[in-house]
């Protein structure tokens, strides 16, 4: 009997002995090396833009102001903004940024900036300005670096930073184009052909408010988007007649989808 139990020891021993060289194999660094590592992956992917990053930011929790569109240019130490909502997208902003550790790994826009705080900035109407973020995670970086993913720290939002291929004044001119396109108009849904009841877009907070029925059955609700220079991007997929689509594509006076079964018309009737 002593010898099972000491045999029975010895395997107990050898196996975590085996599980603890098996960790050392996987994690070779520290905690803190690691995370260094992933900030200087951050850092490195946000500088190697050269026109920049696409910046679709939802300030308020539940993104009730919907989107606006930024563009970001980093450095090693400076942000350069360009901002939708300025007096002339053409001219950008420049103050300092960092990367740090503190609490996982943070993007933090540390110095003012008339953009970058602008919806976080408090007035004496509004202690907390409009609820925008200045901090935030740094959740990943695609494969591709194209994307960085980041969550506000206040909002918790979820927010993508876009890689740019033109110039940041061209890409927001397109933008407000894009806007007055979509302004002031009456909208008509279309989904599989049939029409269906009234949409609307309102572009002064960037919120889409939808009903349509299919069959017996009436859907309705909200979703926030940031124009695109093509159309418009979803804060998250949008679920029409049990098909999510992320955005809509804007040409001929009509949004459509990608696979042809939603439109939305202003002066064109389809079908």
């Amino acid at each position: 009997m002593r010898k099972i139990y000491f045999i029975v020891l010895m395997a107990l021993s050898l196996s975590i002995q085996s599980c603890l060289m098996e960790d050392k194999n996987l994690f070779n660094n520290t905690a803190a090396e690691r995370l260094q590592a992933y900030m200087t992956e951050c850092s490195d992917a946000l500088i190697s833009s050269e026109n920049g990053w696409i910046f679709e930011y939802y300030p308020e929790a539940n993104q009730s102001y919907g989107g606006f569109v930024y563009v970001v240019k980093f450095t090693k130490g400076d942000v350069t903004a360009y901002f939708e909502l300025a007096n002339d997208v053409k001219v950008p902003v420049t103050s300092l940024y960092k990367i740090t550790g503190d609490d996982g790994a943070s993007l933090t826009f540390d110095t003012y900036n008339d953009y970058l705080h602008y919806f976080a900035t408090p007035d004496s109407d509004n202690y907390h300005g409009l609820d925008g973020d200045y901090e935030f995670s740094l959740m990943g970086v695609s494969p591709d670096k194209s994307e960085v993913y980041l969550r506000g720290r206040r909002t918790n939002n979820k927010m993508t930073l876009r890689r740019l291929k033109i110039s940041p004044a061209v890409y927001l001119q397109n933008v407000l184009a894009m806007k007055a396109a979509l302004k002031g108009r009456s909208h008509k849904l279309v989904i599989d052909g049939a029409t269906n009841t009234s949409c609307r877009f309102d572009t002064d907070v960037n919120v889409f408010t939808y009903s349509y029925t299919i069959g017996d059955k009436v859907e309705s609700g909200e979703m926030a988007f940031c124009q695109t220079d093509t159309g418009i991007r979803f804060y998250r997929p949008l679920v029409i007649n049990g098909v999510e689509y992320d955005s809509l594509r804007y040409e001929n006076t009509v949004l459509s989808s990608s696979d042809g079964k939603v439109f939305i018309s202003w002066n064109k009737i389809i079908g």
